[in-house]
C-alpha cells in the first residue's frame, strides 16, 4: 500500500511501538492518500498510539484527520477517542489547530460528545474543552435522542452486562462523578441518582451549564487523576447522605412509636402503683 520510501512505516505501524512510528513519521512528510490515511488511523487507534504529538506529525504528512474510517456510519477519529476515553483538553486542541472539526457530525448525527461515557468516565473539562471548540451538547442524533438518554441507555446496558441486573448507581457513580465539580451538584447527584428521569434531567442540565474553555495543558494523566479523585468524593458524599438518610429515619420511627406510646411501660407502673396505694 505504502509508497516504497514508506515501507518502513507500514512494518513500524503494525508492530504498534510509538516512538518507532513518531521516528518514521518525522523522517518524511509524503502526503498520504485517503486508503493510507484510514489504514494509518485505524492502526493507532487499535493500538493506542494517539496523543497530541502524533496529531502534528500527521499534519506534517497533510493528513485529513476529518476522513472517515469507516464508510457504513462515518465514524471520525474523534468519535473513536472519545468512546476509548483518550479525549484531553490538550488531544483535543491539538487536532483542532491541526484542521479537526469537532462540531461536525457523522452519518447517525452524532459528534464525539456522544460517545464520552461509553468507556470512561464523563470529565467535566473534556466537555468543556469540546465546547470551545463549538460543540453543541443540545442537539439530538437521526433517532431524536440527546446525549443524556444515550448515556442513561448505557449505564442500565453496562450494569447489566456487568451484573446481570437493571440497578445502575454503580455505574453511574464511576461514569459520572467527573461531571460534577460543585458541592451542590455532588448533594443533588446523589439525590437523584434512583430516578431515572430526574438523573436524565440533571445530566442534560450539567451539559447545559458547563462553560467552554479550552484548558490546553490539561493531558490525558491530570484527566484520569481527577477522574480517580472527584468518584472518591463523590462516594464519600453518598455514603454520608445514606447514613444520614438511616439516622434521620430511626429519629423518624422513635418519634412516631413515642407519640403512639408517650409514657414508657416502667412509667405506666410506677403510675398505676401510686394510684393503688
Amino acid at each position: 500500500m505504502f509508497r516504497k520510501k514508506e515501507k518502513g512505516l507500514d512494518t513500524t505501524l503494525s508492530r504498534g511501538d510509538l516512538l518507532d512510528i513518531k521516528n518514521v513519521l518525522s523522517s518524511s512528510e509524503e502526503t498520504f492518500t485517503l486508503k493510507e490515511t484510514r489504514k494509518i488511523l485505524r492502526l493507532l487507534l487499535g493500538r493506542s498510539n494517539f496523543d497530541y504529538e502524533m496529531v502534528v506529525l500527521l499534519k506534517k504528512h497533510n493528513t485529513d484527520l476529518n476522513a472517515p474510517i469507516d464508510d457504513e456510519n462515518g465514524y471520525r477519529i474523534g468519535d473513536y477517542l472519545a468512546s476509548y476515553g483518550r479525549l484531553s483538553p490538550r488531544l483535543i486542541h491539538e487536532m483542532s489547530k491541526a484542521g479537526y472539526d469537532f462540531k461536525k457530525t457523522n452519518k447517525t448525527g452524532e459528534h464525539a460528545g456522544f460517545y464520552l461515557h461509553l468507556s470512561s468516565p464523563v470529565n467535566a473539562r473534556v466537555v468543556s474543552a469540546l465546547k470551545a471548540q463549538g460543540v453543541d451538547f443540545s442537539i439530538k442524533n437521526n433517532k431524536g435522542e440527546a446525549v443524556e438518554d444515550k448515556v442513561l441507555k448505557s449505564l442500565k446496558y453496562h450494569a447489566y452486562k456487568t451484573k446481570g441486573t437493571i440497578d445502575y448507581q454503580d455505574v453511574a457513580f464511576q461514569r459520572l462523578s467527573a461531571l460534577i465539580d460543585t458541592r451542590d451538584d455532588t448533594f443533588t447527584f446523589v439525590n437523584v441518582i434512583k430516578d431515572e428521569e430526574k438523573l436524565k434531567a440533571f445530566i442534560a442540565s450539567r451539559f447545559a451549564h458547563i462553560k467552554p474553555e479550552e484548558a490546553a495543558y490539561r493531558g490525558i494523566s491530570s484527566i484520569k487523576k481527577e477522574n480517580g479523585v472527584r468518584m472518591n468524593l463523590v462516594k464519600y458524599t453518598s455514603h454520608f447522605v445514606g447514613e444520614n438518610n438511616k439516622l434521620s429515619e430511626s429519629l423518624r420511627q422513635s418519634y412516631i412509636c413515642t407519640q403512639k406510646n408517650p409514657f414508657p411501660k416502667s412509667t405506666m407502673l410506677r403510675t398505676r402503683s401510686l394510684t393503688d396505694n
